[in-house]
């Protein structure tokens, strides 16, 4: 958690970094399986997102983690029945 969003190509740092700056918000849209993961270049810290998009897979202390970083975090458990 504490590095944020990665990925493993330099090249796509600038671009992705960029599309976040001239949104106007910012949704992250990531499996559990991702989470503690990491690779070389980092993007950005997750506290730059409005908002992240999970599966119920994520562990309790993700998130709480996402959570105190004052994001938004959306999972499927937390959607009430129509």
């Amino acid at each position: 958690m504490r590095r944020g969003l990665t990925t493993p190509s330099a090249l796509k740092v600038e671009v992705k970094q960029v599309a976040m700056q001239s949104a106007s918000q910012v949704v992250l849209v990531a499996s559990s399986s991702k989470y503690g993961t990491f690779s070389m270049y980092r993007i950005a810290g997750l506290e730059q997102f409005d908002i992240i998009l999970s599966d119920d897979a994520l562990t309790p202390a993700a998130v709480d983690s996402i959570r105190k970083q004052g994001v938004e975090l959306l999972l499927p458990s937390d959607s009430s029945p129509a």
